[in-house]
């Protein structure tokens, strides 16, 4: 894969915060994801995509232990650059711990989102979504794209002895300003 003229690699940074009892590493990406990784000889302005929001995974019952993020992407109708998943905001358990995971990789395909047909996620066919997660309508104007895959890893546990509990969201990103997401709980282990 080349992006913004690195062969083999995407620019990635890393950010990391929060407290003992909630903490955070999330991928940042600042290249150029294009369609086959090749830049046209010229290049479409950027504009930011509608924020995506992860605002759904807690756990706790008196004692809720969770935290949010925000997904922000560049497009240009056919290319993504500058991911940004930033923290927004956490709930911290005298009884929980909880530790997310963010990071993003390459998808070599080229994606026609102009049908507005479902996308591969994870094993199952997932709709493409408009920024405020409606269900994209056919669109005969959208060009084949670049597409990002981002991981949110949310890994819970109770303390100081307990239970594991893992929820992952996972997000496609594309260079038409679309996306897929999925989310889904894929540990629960209880005393």
């Amino acid at each position: 894969m080349t992006v913004a003229g690195v062969a083999g690699e995407l620019l990635k940074e890393r950010i990391a915060g929060g407290p003992e009892e909630v903490q955070w590493e999330l991928e940042q990406f600042k290249g150029i994801k294009h369609p086959n990784d090749v830049a046209p000889a010229t290049v479409a302005p950027f504009r930011w995509a509608p924020t995506i929001t992860i605002r759904d995974w807690e756990r706790g019952m008196l004692m809720d232990c969770g935290a949010d993020f925000d997904v922000k992407f560049q497009y240009n109708g056919t290319a993504i650059s500058n991911v940004e998943i930033t923290n927004v905001g956490f709930d911290d358990s005298i009884a929980w711990k909880l530790k997310v995971t963010a990071i993003i990789t390459g998808d070599n395909a080229i994606y026609d989102n102009r049908a507005a047909v479902p996308v591969y996620v994870d094993g199952s066919l997932r709709p493409l979504l408009t920024a405020d997660d409606t269900v994209a309508s056919a669109d005969m104007a959208r060009q084949p794209c670049a597409a990002l895959r981002i991981r949110v890893e949310f890994n819970f546990t109770q303390w100081p002895v307990g239970g594991a509990h893992k929820g992952i969201i996972d997000l496609v990103i594309f260079g038409d300003g679309t996306h897929a997401r999925w989310g889904r709980w894929v540990q629960e282990d209880f005393l």
